[in-house]
């Protein structure tokens, strides 16, 4: 089977803000978070023909990857994620094809991925490809083990720790 989209992930300083308009706004229903989840907070929003917006912010870890993605480039589109059954071959596939393929991340069948870093006239754009032995509702329980208020508190609570 080929790539299906997932999710494009969205890099943010403060998460309320961006939950108040993909949420309150455009109607995004939490279905799925983490206040401090290897040093940044994620959550996702679900709209109603199943599309889904991952909002990613930094917490504990203020000079990791997105902290620095931030920094650097400044709020917006930070991922592409596409599913795949195989992502072994999938990476064997990019890599026949030309594409670098980084950070390739088997340790967990719950959650492996892999990135490349696609050129767009001048800027990259990370996609992520990843596979999981969870379907999206056995992924949505593994992290839903906060309401989002908490999730929201607790993500504001660590960035704002030192």
């Amino acid at each position: 089977m080929g790539l299906r989209f997932d999710h494009v992930g969205i890099a943010v300083w403060d998460l309320r803000p961006a939950t108040e308009l993909w949420g309150g706004v455009l109607g995004g229903r939490f279905v799925q978070g983490a206040p401090d989840y290897a040093g940044y907070a994620f959550l996702q929003l679900e709209y109603e023909a199943g599309s889904r917006v991952e909002l990613l912010s930094p917490t504990s870890d203020r000079q990791g990857f997105l902290a620095r993605f931030l920094e650097r480039e400044g709020e917006g589109v930070h991922h592409l994620t596409f599913l795949t059954d195989d992502l072994r071959s999938e990476c064997a596939r990019l890599r026949s094809l030309g594409q670098r393929v980084m950070d390739e991340d088997f340790s967990d069948p719950r959650w492996m991925e892999a990135f490349i870093s696609a050129s767009l006239g001048g800027r990259r754009l990370l996609v992520q490809i990843a596979q999981s032995d969870l379907d999206q509702q056995g992924q949505d329980r593994l992290h839903s083990d906060h309401s989002l208020e908490t999730l929201l508190r607790t993500a504001a609570e660590l960035s704002q720790q030192k």
